[in-house]
């Protein structure tokens, strides 16, 4: 049986859009103690993200390149559209990468950073960190909370940050600390913060954008900018959206707090 055609589910701003409604509501969060349960649901969600993006966007490729070759145009391109710099060798490496199951999401983001030849973004090395967060979370080898007795008598918990977490306790997204104090509460909740989440989130979808801006104009990256077109004229894809949805959130926090 011979494909005439293909196409592709887009699951990254779905993953996306769950982490901006859950980091949001009401019954999961206390600011006076800025404590946001759904923020290692952000971190684990905007991994997710990223590496559907990745896949979605070697699936869209091979659409673009099956639709090429069977020699029809490109569906809805316009005729006035300047060639493509995108070459075919370049757009055929970015195909095989849905077929490749190996890699975490970070190192196939940056295997289609090198396939399409992009210059890294600023947020590389944070994306780094991001993905050992998320480790920590999802493989969570460090479950035991022990109870120690400090220098002055005082019962507590004694549970430290994993080692890999140690080197970003100073961490700060937009002048907020990712992790809350004090050092003696479980490290599960101490990253469990408004500003944990929005970091995550906001890596995220700069991850996303960076590819998304970078793409040489022409009927390729205007076939993959319709495959996550918003049906808000003022945005250019999803992503900017949801940019905007993150800011406009964060903002508002951060007026809540100038107020009180």
């Amino acid at each position: 049986m011979q494909p005439i055609t293909y196409k592709t589910d887009t699951m990254s701003w779905s993953f996306i859009l769950s982490a901006l409604r859950r980091m949001q509501a009401d019954e999961v969060r206390e600011p006076s103690v800025d404590l946001n349960l759904e923020a290692p649901s952000c971190i684990v969600l905007s991994c997710l993200a990223i590496e559907a993006f990745v896949n979605e966007v070697s699936s869209i490729t091979n659409t673009f390149l099956h639709e090429q070759k069977q020699d029809r145009p490109v569906r809805n391109a316009s005729p006035t559209l300047m060639e493509d710099k995108t070459s075919r060798r370049d757009l055929e490496k970015v195909a095989k990468i849905r077929s490749d199951s190996h890699g975490s999401f970070y190192d196939r983001y940056k295997q289609l950073l090198c396939d399409f030849d992009m210059a890294n973004p600023n947020c590389l090395a944070d994306l780094s960190s991001l993905g050992k967060v998320r480790d920590a979370l999802v493989h969570f080898r460090e479950c035991d909370v022990p109870i120690v007795e400090d220098e002055n008598g005082v019962i507590k918990e004694g549970q430290e940050l994993p080692s890999e977490l140690k080197k970003m306790h100073k961490r700060k997204y937009q002048g907020q600390q990712l992790f809350a104090t004090p050092k003696g509460s479980p490290w599960t909740l101490r990253l469990a913060t408004d500003s944990m989440a929005a970091w995550s989130l906001g890596l995220c979808l700069d991850a996303i954008r960076h590819i998304m801006n970078e793409l040489p104009a022409g009927r390729y990256r205007d076939f993959v900018w319709r495959a996550y077109a918003c049906r808000d004229s003022d945005f250019d894809t999803l992503f900017a959206s949801g940019k905007e949805k993150l800011a406009s959130w964060w903002n508002g926090l951060m007026d809540e707090n100038k107020s009180k």
